[in-house]
């Protein structure tokens, strides 16, 4: 499902960039997108919680 404009951070970098966002698998994390920096999927919303950013960190190794 499309959540709308989201602002993004990647964590490798530092970038904040705005993209479309989309509910992962049925939950309620959205689905990282490629920095456009550097090209990292390591990227999460950014403003989420320490609990969302564990799950995050959780999602990227699958994706990885």
């Amino acid at each position: 499902m499309l959540k709308g404009n989201i602002t993004f951070v990647c964590t490798d970098c530092g970038q904040e960039f705005d993209e479309m966002g989309i509910q992962w698998k049925n939950t309620d994390l959205i689905t990282p997108v490629k920095c456009v920096k550097c090209g990292s999927i390591r990227t999460f919303p950014k403003i989420i919680s320490w609990l969302d950013r564990v799950r995050y960190k959780m999602l990227w190794k699958q994706m990885e």
